[in-house]
């Protein structure tokens, strides 16, 4: 199973790698472009941004 993340707030705020790191599951990450640089994205398995979040 895999973890669908909708957000638009940088990593700082949001760091969804560790607040779910007990599921053990996948985690994919949609946002927006300004904040897709402050993911690590070897922690992902997916992200997508999108210009136009909001």
């Amino acid at each position: 199973m895999s973890v669908l993340i909708i957000n638009h707030y940088p990593h700082e705020l949001t760091p969804y790698e560790q607040l779910y790191e007990s599921l053990d599951e996948q985690l994919v990450l949609l946002t927006d472009t300004e904040s897709i640089d402050t993911y690590p994205r070897e922690a992902y398995a997916h992200i997508e941004a999108f210009d136009n979040f909001l």
